[in-house]
């Protein structure tokens, strides 16, 4: 971990062992730009959805850390430290988008096969990399559809 990243870990931690959560203000105020030159900074910008990406990233990091005993739970830009049953709660809302994902890449995978999209066109010169666009190959699977 970074020195930024154990400063926000232990930051959290003591935060949820006092029953508090932590919020990304509180991370940016305890390790601000203005002191740590790989400080945080937080956009007062009102457009941006996430005030300060940093710590979301570091967040990540973190949780994937084997020296990181601890998981943190991101809740809408507040942090804290789960109870076993808040992690594993965690863990299922993450694995699900994962699999939602996974289910997504599988169909487009398969389109791709069906609708030779990611085959490499017959006319590519050697060693050049040209798939077909979708038009030539959806004029082709029209030309070669039983309907005709």
């Amino acid at each position: 971990m970074t020195n930024r990243q154990l400063a926000t870990y232990n930051l959290i931690l003591k935060n949820s062992l006092d029953g508090k959560i932590t919020t990304q203000e509180e991370i940016v105020s305890n390790y601000p730009k203005a002191t740590y030159s790989d400080g945080y900074n937080y956009s007062d910008n009102p457009k941006v959805h996430d005030k300060c990406f940093q710590i979301w990233s570091d967040i990540t990091a973190i949780n994937c850390d084997w020296g990181a005993d601890k998981v943190i739970i991101i809740d809408n830009f507040t942090y804290h430290m789960g109870s076993v049953e808040e992690t594993l709660a965690y863990r299922k809302t993450l694995k699900d988008k994962a699999m939602k994902a996974l289910v997504k890449v599988s169909c487009i995978t398969n389109k791709i096969r069906k609708d030779g999209q990611g085959i490499m066109a017959e006319n590519a010169e050697e060693g050049e990399l040209l798939a077909k666009r979708f038009v030539d190959s959806f004029v082709e699977n029209l030309e070669n559809s039983p309907c005709n």
